[in-house]
């Protein structure tokens, strides 16, 4: 396992989450994933734990009108007490396609290979309707 916080891995924008994280691991999953490239960190300074999303989807939103509503999947803590909302440790929240920008939850599960399932079938979903709309 990878240490979260490793700034080969992770930028600087991890750091708030020392605390919660201190000693904890990043799924070897999605330490591989980013090395690929497959992944990117996501974070930033004020989100409540790391998040990660398909590089391609965050490179595709520069307008405003876009911004912040591809989909990602975010990493809580691994010690369900150390979590913001309790639950499960993953989720995948994505638009709901409404040009305005709403993010809906589109799964909370424990199990990491499930919700990179989602996460990539909500991508394909996002890049395929972002893709027709002009810039």
């Amino acid at each position: 396992m990878i240490p979260i916080f490793d700034p080969a891995t992770f930028g600087e924008t991890l750091r708030p989450f020392d605390d919660r994280y201190q000693g904890e691991t990043m799924p070897m999953l999605v330490a591989q994933l980013i090395d690929k490239g497959d992944l990117a960190d996501d974070s930033w300074h004020n989100d409540a734990c790391p998040s990660v999303c398909v590089p391609q989807a965050r490179e595709l939103t520069p307008t405003a009108e876009r911004d912040g509503y591809y989909p990602k999947l975010w990493i809580d803590a691994m010690d369900p007490d150390h979590r913001e909302c309790g639950g499960p440790r993953f989720g995948v929240m994505g638009s709901d396609g409404d040009p305005e920008g709403h993010e809906t939850m589109i799964i909370h599960t424990d199990d990491l290979a499930t919700a990179i399932a989602h996460l990539n079938k909500a991508t394909a979903e996002y890049l395929a309707r972002w893709a027709t709309i002009p810039t």
